[in-house]
Formats: C-alpha cells, structure tokens, sequence
C-alpha cells in the first residue's frame, strides 16, 4: 500500500499523509489478488478524499506501476487482459458477465506467483488430471498455471478433480497461482456442505469463503 502511494505521489507531483490501518480478509499467496486489490483501494480512496479527479485509466497506469494485477482491482468490474496482465480493457456493461455462486478452498500453505510463472515453461502435465477449458454460459474457464503448480503440489490437481464430481458444482479451477482452488456452482449446489466436506478431507485450517462474485452497476440496478 505503501508502493501505492508513493507512486500516485510520484504522478501527481504532491505529497500525501495518510494513517492507513489494514484489516486482511483476503489470504496471502492464495491467488485471489489480496495484496494488488488493497494498492487498488488505496489509489482510488487517495482519489476521492483528495478530489484528485484522475480517471479510471489514469489511475490504471499508475497502478500497473506498482504491480501487474493491480489496474483490473481499480476497475472493479470483469476485464480483458493482456501483456503481463497490466493492460486491463473493461468488459461493457452490457456484455458483463452474471454473478456466480462460488466456493473458495485455500490450505494452509501459500503459493508464490512469481515461482509460479518462472517455472511455467518447463513443468510439465500431470496425466490424471485435467486441464481442459471447462465451459460456461459466461464462456470458458481454463487456468494455464495449474500445470507448475500441480506439478509440485499435486493435492490441488486432486482436490480439484474431487470437487468438479460434487454435486452441485459445474465447474472447478485453480485460482490464479494458487494454492486457493474455486469450484462455481448450479443452484442446487450447497456451498456450505462443500465447505464441511472439504475441511473433513483436507484438514480444518483452511481458509474458506461461500458467495457470489460481483456484477457490473448495470447488473445489480437489475436484479
């Protein structure tokens, strides 16, 4: 957060005083972007308590600045990617994608992204798990990650498999980097039972979280 604000300070040509106080509900090395999503908010609060007037884009780019994840987190919404991740282009609103019922499982062990991109090219396929695009309504989900990481941490490959054969559950993925596996479920899914189940088979000390994945304005003012 810190990197965050001295890199708005480096763009606007002001400096800023601020007592930040940080209360994590998001786990560290878990691949769900806790740490850019945080520099996120700290340039879009510095944004608004300052009446700085930068836009979205711009504070993009400051953001890309400090780390690749952290211009989808400024936009809030579902983005197209690209480059090393820090060229973010928002989906429009009308073409958002639905929310979805998700079930995050992460262990207790955390996942560094950079080992996991520098031994991308050479790791290779575990054969008994599958790592085929897995499609949706909302279009495919596939991760190319999980080959490193299931190569060396080949319980998320079968934790992975054992949820997309649980009912209710119509897809299941490694999230980012890891070590947190999701699994996206159908209206009959019970998130809470799947939250029970996985701590019995894969030990109680890991993070879970049941819910729904955010829609667009557009799609709330909606439902």
């Amino acid at each position: 957060m810190i990197k965050a604000v001295r890199a708005l300070e480096q763009h606007t040509g002001r400096r800023f005083g601020f007592a930040i106080d940080l209360e994590k509900h998001i786990p560290h090395g878990a691949g769900l972007g806790g740490g850019s999503s945080d520099a996120a908010a700290v340039l879009t609060a510095i944004n608004q308590l300052k009446g700085l007037g930068l836009r979205e884009d711009e504070l993009a780019a400051v953001g890309a600045t400090v780390g690749s994840d952290v211009p989808f987190f400024v936009y809030g919404r579902a983005c197209d990617c690209g480059g090393r991740g820090e060229i973010v282009t928002p989906v429009p609103d009308g073409e958002q994608p639905p929310s979805l019922r998700l079930f995050l499982y992460k262990p207790a062990f955390d996942i560094s992204a950079a080992w996991a991109y520098r031994h991308y090219t050479t790791s290779q396929e575990y054969p008994d798990f599958a790592y085929a695009a897995q499609a949706l309504p909302c279009g495919a989900m596939v991760n190319d990650l999980e080959r490193p990481v299931f190569e060396k941490y080949p319980v998320l490959g079968e934790m992975k498999s054992w949820l997309r054969q649980r009912h209710g559950v119509r897809a299941a993925l490694l999230s980012g980097s890891g070590s947190t596996v999701l699994a996206v479920l159908d209206e009959s899914g019970d998130g809470e039972a799947l939250r029970q189940d996985c701590r019995d088979r894969y030990g109680p000390h890991g993070w879970t979280w049941v819910g729904h994945s955010i829609q667009s304005q557009e799609g709330r003012s909606s439902r």
